[in-house]
């Protein structure tokens, strides 16, 4: 049970916290920029995670997607369907994710890396 309530306290409800948050901004410079960080293992997750980032896309937000190494795409467009027409979302196939490894801290590791780098255009992230 617990995972189902990490997913849907993280993907129904925290997003709406954060939005309400942003409505209460006077002004832009005042508002959050958030990065999100979505691992992907296969073609599933590659559709959840668009539609993801289509619900909770801003242009002031950050998204880095991280497919696993051992996907192959069925689809060749489905990983560019990632990016279209995003500026701000970013993915990679670096890792070779093993579950219970290492592995699955380096993706997440990668986008903390990626995300220092835009502090300087970002201000601040969460």
């Amino acid at each position: 049970m617990p995972p189902l309530f990490f997913l849907l306290y993280f993907f129904l409800i925290a997003p709406h916290v954060v939005t309400s948050q942003i409505r209460q901004c006077s002004k832009k410079e005042d508002l959050p920029r958030i990065v999100y960080l979505i691992l992907t293992h296969n073609e599933v997750t590659l559709k959840s995670a668009n539609k993801l980032i289509t619900v909770l896309y801003d242009k002031e937000h950050y998204f880095f997607v991280h497919v696993d190494a051992k996907y192959v795409p069925v689809r060749r467009g489905l990983v560019e369907d990632l990016k279209r027409n995003r500026t701000n979302v970013e993915w990679a196939q670096i890792y070779d994710v093993q579950w219970a490894r290492w592995s699955m801290v380096e993706p997440t590791l990668w986008a903390m890396e990626q995300a220092t780098k835009k502090i300087e255009a970002m201000g601040f992230f969460y």
